[in-house]
Parts: structure tokens; sequence; C-alpha cells
């Protein structure tokens, strides 16, 4: 594994740690293979399929304290995820996004698209901060590896190379009384 970075990578590998690290706007209900609410608490469809709109969580913030707007998830799928996740380009090249609120994103297709609701989880777009991106060598940058800022339910403690990823409870996680664990350790077991 060479960085934690789920927004331009489509390794189980990177996705089963940093899945702990970040969110996406969407999940599964894996009982039900369900779309859930991650970061999106809602969304709706227009009726000819050409606009999707989501409706943000509130009161979420980056594990350095800034907060998580609109304009980080427009700023990952233009700037991070199209030009360098392996599906970004064929999956949503060609869209426009907008965020008219800070609690607001909206995506607007030229062709109804039936199957693009299944793209919105960490293994297509893992949300990343705007504020530590934008600027930079989006491929060299050190966050993707040595200080990966997120707002999921956990933060990197410790990344022995070799040996062990140990991740750390997130004490302002925005779901109330998660996470359950107060550390994890994903132990390397080289081949």
């Amino acid at each position: 594994m060479t960085h934690l970075n789920p927004a331009i990578s489509t390794s189980y590998y990177i996705d089963t740690v940093s899945g702990q690290i970040y969110n996406s706007l969407m999940e599964y209900d894996y009982k039900t293979l369900e779309p859930v609410p991650e970061l999106a608490k809602s969304w709706d469809l227009s009726e000819d399929g050409l606009t999707y709109t989501f409706h943000l969580e509130e009161d979420v913030y980056w594990t350095d304290g800034e907060p998580f707007t609109s304009e980080d998830v427009k700023f990952t799928f233009e700037n991070i995820t199209i030009p360098y996740h392996p599906r970004g380009a064929a999956t949503f090249g060609g869209i426009e996004f907008e965020a008219p609120d800070e609690h607001t994103f909206v995506m607007k297709l030229k062709n109804s698209y039936a199957p693009l609701i299944n793209y919105f989880t960490l293994w297509y777009v893992g949300i990343m901060p705007k504020h530590l991106y934008e600027g930079t060598d989006i491929l060299n940058n050190p966050h993707n590896w040595e200080d990966p800022v997120g707002t999921g339910p956990f933060m990197l403690d410790e990344w022995v190379k070799g040996s062990h990823i140990k991740l750390v409870r997130n004490p302002n996680y925005w779901r109330e009384d998660e996470p359950y664990l107060d550390s994890v350790i994903f132990k390397i077991i080289p081949d």
C-alpha cells in the first residue's frame, strides 16, 4: 500500500483502511443493497433523470477542524476523481457540478444514466478536503499518506510500512456515539 487516498484508487486494500478515515456521499446497506445516506443525508433526482441534488450533513468537520462543505465535494469530483481515479472520467466526465450553498451539491447530466446512483460510494469517490488539496500536486500531496485528513470515524495514528496501520477514534466524528472502538489496527501481511 502506497497511500490512503480513496479518490485516486480502486485498490480494495486502500479502500478498506481509508474507508475508516474518509466518507463518501452514500454507502450501501449490505443487507438490502440499497443506497443509504453518508455525507449526503438525502438526495433528489429530477423527473427527467438529469439532475441529482444532494443535501449534505451539517456540522461535519475534517479532522483538522475545518468545516466540511459542498465545495469539498465539487472540488473532489472535478479536480481529483475525474482526472486521477481510474474510473473517474468514464463515470463522471461530462457532468456539470454545482455547489449553490454550503450544504447542497448538484450534478447536471446531459443524458440520464440510471446506474449512476451506484457510483457515489467510497469505491468511486471518497470526498477529500479542498483546503488541503487545492493548488497542489494531487498525486504527490503528503496528505495521501503522511497525515490523511478525513471526516470519517477514525484518524491515522501510526503507519509502520510493512508492519501495520493504526487508526484511532475521531473524537469529533459527526455521527453521534460512533465509532464504537477506540482504535483499529490493520496488520500488513507480506506476500
